[in-house]
Order: C-alpha cells, then sequence, then structure tokens
C-alpha cells in the first residue's frame, strides 16, 4: 500500500541481536525521532507501571494494556514536548485485522498527535503526527520476535482511516468526541473476523448489554459475522447489516460513519472470556437449529458408543509434531480400555494427512475434517470428552463445557487445570505440556508463540484416561 506518511522505527536491534525487549531503558533507541526523548518518557511509563494491574504486562516486545483504563483516566500520558500528564481528548475503535483493529488516542498540544491502539490483545503500535504525516512505530519489525505477521504499512494504513474518518463526517466526529463517557460501553461492532473471537470476547459482552441493561441501542454487524451470532440475542435487539462498495470509502471508514450518522456509541471490543448460562444455553440451541441434519446423523453414529472422544487436529502454526501418529495412539491406548469408544475428527482441511493417518487405525473414527465452525460446535455436543490444542479451538468447550485435555506449549498454555473461559459452572481442562521444537534457526525459534512443539502421546493419554475415569458412562445418546 502506497501512502504519503513517513514510517519511523522506534528501536534499532540490527546491532543488538542478542537483546529483546526489557527495560525500555535498555532498548536501542534510534536518533532523530521526533519528540524523542518525551516519547520515551512516555513508553518507559507505560511499561512500568505496576504489574498488579491488567495492563502492566510487556513480553515480546509487545506492550499490552486493557483501552478502557485509559478513557476511564484511570493513567494519564505526557505531552510529549513538555512531559506534563495530559488527558485523553478522543478515541476512535477502529474495525478489522487489516488495520490491527486500532485505537486512536488524541492529545492536545503543542502539535496533534496520537497514540495508536490495536487490539488482538491491545497493543501499543505507535504515535502519529498528522501535521508532519509521520507515524513512529513503537514495535521493532526487525527484530525476531516479530519478524513475521507485522507489516509496517499497517501502521501506515490505521493514519490513513484515521483522515478518512476525520475527513468524511466531521461533525459526526464532533458529537462523538463529546460524548467521551459513553465509550465504555459496547454498543455496536462488526464482530472480529476471527471466530474464535467473536464467542470469546466480543459476544459475551454484547449478550450481557443487550440481555442484563435496559439498553435499547440498534446493533450494527458487518461482513464477518460468520457464526451469524447477531441472530443468537433476543429478538427484541434492533439489527441493521451496513453494506459497503468496495469503491468508495475503506470499509472500516464506511462502518464506523455509518455509526456516528445514526447517533449510536461507539464502543470497544471485549477482552473478557465471560461465558454465561444462559448465552451458553442459547448458543448450543442456535448451532443445532443450523445444523439440524449434521447434529441428527451423528447422534445416531455414536449411539450407545461410549466414551465419545472430540479430537482437534491443527496443521499450521503452533502444531504438535507427528499429531496423527501420536492420536492414532491414543485412539487405539482408549479403544483397548474401552471398546465402545469414538473418535469425532475436527479440524482444517489442511489436516488432512493426520486425520487419514488416525482413520487406518483400529478405532472406531468419525471424520468431520473441514466442517464448517458452526456445524462443529453443533455436534461437539455429541461428545463426552475431547483431546484438543491450546488454540480457539477452545471456544468449542467454552459454549459446551466438559471435560477434556488440552495440549500446547509451556509459556503460553497455563501450568495447571483451566477453565478455557469464566463459566457459571466451571469445568476444567487437564493440561499437558509440550516442548518448543528446536529448528536451528534462531529466527524462527525466537517466534515462540508460533513455534511447533514435540510432544509424547502417553501423558496425553493418560490425562484423558484420568478424566475418563471420572465420567458416568452412559447408555445412550439419544
Amino acid at each position: 500500500m502506497e501512502t504519503d506518511i513517513e514510517l519511523l522505527h522506534a528501536f534499532d536491534f540490527s546491532g543488538h541481536p542478542e537483546l529483546s525487549f526489557g527495560l525500555a531503558r535498555e532498548t536501542p533507541w534510534r536518533d532523530g525521532l521526533p519528540y524523542a526523548s518525551g516519547m520515551r518518557a512516555a513508553v518507559e511509563h507505560l511499561q512500568e507501571i505496576d504489574a498488579g494491574p491488567p495492563h502492566g504486562d510487556w513480553r515480546y516486545g509487545v506492550y499490552r494494556f486493557q483501552i478502557d483504563l485509559v478513557q476511564r483516566g484511570y493513567f494519564q500520558s505526557f505531552n510529549l514536548e513538555t512531559g506534563r500528564p495530559i488527558q485523553t481528548r478522543l478515541s476512535f475503535p477502529a474495525y478489522g485485522d487489516v488495520v490491527l483493529n486500532p485505537v486512536f488516542y488524541q492529545f492536545n498540544d503543542p502539535e496533534l498527535h496520537y497514540l495508536i491502539i490495536g487490539f488482538h490483545s491491545p497493543r501499543l503500535v505507535g504515535i502519529y503526527y498528522p501535521k508532519r504525516k509521520q507515524v513512529v512505530s513503537l514495535m521493532n519489525h526487525d527484530h525476531p520476535v516479530l519478524r513475521e505477521g507485522w507489516e509496517p504499512d499497517r501502521i501506515a494504513f490505521n493514519c490513513v482511516m484515521l483522515e478518512e474518518l476525520l475527513r468524511v463526517n466531521p461533525a459526526a466526529v464532533a458529537r462523538h468526541r463529546a460524548a467521551e463517557a459513553s465509550h465504555r460501553l459496547v454498543l455496536t461492532q462488526a464482530f472480529h473476523p476471527n471466530v474464535g473471537h467473536q464467542l470469546r470476547e466480543e459476544f459475551p459482552l454484547l449478550w450481557n448489554l443487550f440481555t442484563k441493561t435496559d439498553c435499547d441501542a440498534a446493533l450494527l454487524t458487518g461482513p464477518h459475522d460468520y457464526l451469524a451470532l447477531a441472530r443468537q440475542l433476543p429478538e427484541t435487539v434492533q439489527r441493521e447489516a451496513v453494506t459497503f462498495d468496495e469503491s468508495e470509502a475503506p470499509w472500516p471508514v464506511t462502518y464506523f460513519n455509518a455509526v456516528l450518522e445514526r447517533g449510536l456509541l461507539l464502543g470497544r471490543m471485549g477482552c473478557s472470556s465471560h461465558m454465561p448460562l444462559d448465552m451458553q444455553q442459547a448458543l448450543q440451541a442456535g448451532f443445532r437449529a443450523e445444523h439440524p441434519e449434521a447434529f441428527q446423523e451423528l447422534s445416531q453414529r455414536v449411539e450407545n458408543r461410549w466414551p465419545v472422544i472430540w479430537l482437534t487436529l491443527r496443521a499450521h502454526n503452533r502444531k504438535w509434531i507427528g499429531e496423527g501418529a501420536h492420536l492414532r495412539q491414543l485412539a487405539e491406548a482408549v479403544t483397548d480400555k474401552y471398546p465402545k469408544a469414538t473418535f469425532i475428527l475436527d479440524g482444517m482441511p489442511d489436516c488432512r494427512a493426520s486425520a487419514d493417518e488416525i482413520l487406518a487405525s483400529s478405532a472406531r473414527v468419525i471424520d468431520l475434517i473441514g466442517v464448517s465452525f458452526t456445524e462443529a460446535q453443533a455436534c461437539f455436543n455429541r461428545c463426552d470428552s475431547y483431546v484438543m490444542p491450546y488454540s480457539n479451538s477452545c471456544v468449542l468447550h467454552m459454549v459446551d463445557p466438559r471435560p477434556g485435555v488440552v495440549h500446547g506449549l509451556k509459556g503460553w498454555i497455563p501450568d495447571e487445570p483451566f477453565e478455557p473461559a469464566l463459566t457459571e459452572n466451571p469445568v476444567r481442562a487437564q493440561v499437558v505440556h509440550g516442548v518448543k521444537r528446536e529448528t536451528g534457526d534462531a529466527d524462527y525459534d525466537a517466534w515462540v508463540t508460533t513455534c511447533d512443539y514435540e510432544l509424547d502421546a502417553e501423558p496425553v493419554i493418560a490425562s484423558l484416561l484420568e478424566v475418563l475415569a471420572e465420567l458416568p458412562e452412559r447408555v445412550s445418546t439419544t
């Protein structure tokens, strides 16, 4: 993407390949940055805030914190020239992975500038100077930790989008700016394109808003409501889908301009994985109603079979090395102990090789590889337990909890049994840790969150058998 915005990098690790981000005072800052001393002081302030609150986490070069702590004035930023504390004047949540779900904080004089924050989880990504047509990235794109998945042009596009929003409807922006106190509410959302985020973060907040309060605001949705979650909200909620023409303004501009024109309040995507029981039950019924034939067919196929074990496969990043062979070993070991055991395979189409390896076993296996997420969620209701990687597949457990085993790389998966989401009737998952696979590529190995891992089948089998031993046997699944 071509823009007239100059992108500057705050950090230079070219001479310090051994360093990652620790204390800001120890990181190599570039010379010649606008308001360099003030910018560094602001980053040090954000980084060194008390680690107790949820915003005090600096890992792998990305500063994460909860947006509403800024919006509610729980802490201040700095005037980058004078170093004096200043208050947030305007925030502009914007939609989509394509622009990192940015939020822009506009600060006071001497020069209009914005603190750019992105969701997924919230990341501090830079400071934008509209008058200078410059944006300073506070992420080091040349460092191995951040080399993949963070194109510098995306930050520049954030700034272009903000300018478009201000240009398209300045009156609406002015009205929104005056409604600062309302930013804490989540009244509209286009639904994040990642279905795991939709279920885990956005939808619980929308559900609580429209079912637990007297809110009568309309809900605007965009083209990414892949799970049709808007239909799962109470019938009294006013719904409107926003459409757009690619030849006109960018989609985020179209969507948020529609929000402003209707006088609605802009909110933020939620960062809490709370799953109320009534919401879980509504989602379960909704997914089964959407796929009645698949649900009924699976119910017949597992009739009088016990236990029914759901196996989620993963072939892209963060995968279990040798997953097909290990899960085949698991299926055969469980079948030896439970002759009526049945296994259901779930995963994206790229898991075909692993699935075929498991299907070649002597165990009874049902192949659901490649079905839609909503169909998988409906069919998950028929299993007694599961084995799955620590990823967005955990939303299956969040919506329809049951005991199971989650495996993943130590460091980004909990160290002990955990609940993937806060629920009213907690059901914890057993945890089995793998070991990062050393590839010999220092850049790849440094990027821990995308690393594959090695894990023997035995501890997973033992954990699953322990879970099954605690389950009451069903006579019939119908």
